[in-house]
């Protein structure tokens, strides 16, 4: 018994991290998980991560996949030019505990790219 309970327990906290993988490549994750990106000009690109689903709030988790997925694309440094977060319910519930996903959504400008940063503004300015 306490093993199957080990073994329900960490399977629980398994969903909880994010699932690093492409949404668009791979597809969407039963657990929620997953980044998106999309390039807007050389060197710069729209992101967006979320988490699986928790049943409490974990943007830092997001954060990473954001990061992570940043630094990838521009193969090494970056800036950040806009990010926001925000939320959603994975499934209804009948007054449980919910299960949210938590998501980053952001552009970020590569530190080796010949687009300047006027002109990431300029583009950023034609997505809004």
């Amino acid at each position: 018994m306490k093993k199957l309970f080990a073994l329900i327990f960490v399977t629980l906290l398994g969903g909880c991290a994010s699932s690093y993988h492409n949404i668009d490549l791979e597809g969407e994750s039963a657990l929620g998980g997953g980044f998106r990106d999309k390039k807007i000009a050389e060197g710069m690109y729209k992101i967006m991560a979320k988490t699986n689903f928790a049943p409490w709030l974990n943007y830092s988790a997001a954060h990473k996949t954001f990061n992570r997925r940043a630094k990838e694309l521009c193969e090494g440094d970056y800036q950040i030019l806009r990010t926001t977060a925000s939320q959603s319910e994975h499934m209804e519930t009948e007054g449980l505990a919910k299960y949210i996903i938590s998501k980053v959504d952001g552009y970020v400008l590569c530190e080796n790219t010949l687009t300047s940063k006027e002109e990431a503004k300029r583009l950023l300015k034609l997505e809004y």
